[in-house]
């Protein structure tokens, strides 16, 4: 939920009007959990005809105003990004790949609250119409396996573990581009050398041809590759000629 406003301007916001305080803002928020719901099909019920049941927000919330000049925002910030960014705030490892079958999951060494909610998610995606709501609300492309089951071991989610506006935040190829360039200067400047790239070019050179894409060529040596090793008649593979054209690998 976003209070400032919109400008002629796309890149200018306006700030939000001066009687949006914090305590209005939290009740709104309480109004909201307490009164939406979504209707759902009943799992308990499959067949014709269908229930519905209603889908609410629990009870338990934790609304807490951050200022930006407080003294403990940063870390306010960075323990609620490192929680809902990992999905967790336990060791990892356990579900870092997708559970193929309730036996499998019954195996996995994992708290009961992450199990029940991986069992939901498998319960849930047992049911076709449910299954197809949701894919279709989350704009997945169905698939021989219901989005839920595909993506249990995220408990349901199967976007990219970090959303980001593409207005307010930046891409993951130019942070990408930033650490490599830093890395590089730092290098050559604690070795004393000049700047270069990763093939000894100066940075921007032309002759470097830079891939954003990979492309399956193949598998094993092409029948010309296989020949280079073999003896021509009357000759050898340690020839002098034959080893320069790549015979004696």
């Amino acid at each position: 939920m976003r209070i400032d406003g919109r400008t002629t301007n796309p890149d200018i916001t306006a700030p939000p009007p001066a009687w949006t305080t914090t305590d209005l803002v939290t009740d709104c928020l309480r109004h909201v959990l307490a009164t939406i719901a979504a209707e759902a099909p009943d799992p308990h019920q499959p067949t014709a005809p269908v229930a519905t049941i209603p889908i609410r927000w629990g009870e338990q919330h934790d609304i807490r105003p951050i200022s930006l000049d407080g003294s403990t925002s940063t870390g306010k910030v960075a323990n609620y990004l490192a929680k809902y960014l990992t999905k967790s705030v336990h060791s990892g490892g356990t579900l870092d790949r997708p559970v193929r079958s309730p036996v499998y999951l019954a195996r996995l060494l994992i708290p009961a609250h992450t199990r029940r909610l991986v069992e939901t998610c498998w319960q849930l995606g047992a049911h076709a119409d449910f299954a197809t709501a949701l894919d279709t609300a989350a704009r997945r492309q169905p698939g021989p396996t219901p989005g839920l089951i595909r993506w249990s071991h995220t408990l349901g989610y199967g976007g990219h573990w970090l959303s980001k506006s593409h207005r307010y935040s930046t891409t993951f190829g130019a942070l990408r581009t930033a650490r490599r360039d830093h890395a590089r200067v730092t290098a050559a400047v604690l070795a004393g050398n000049p700047l270069t790239d990763a093939f000894g070019r100066p940075p921007g050179d032309p002759a470097t041809a830079i891939l954003g894409a990979w492309r399956y060529a193949g598998r094993g040596e092409a029948s010309a590759e296989r020949n280079v090793g073999a003896a021509p008649p009357g000759g050898s593979p340690s020839d002098p000629d034959l080893a320069r054209a790549g015979g004696s690998r």
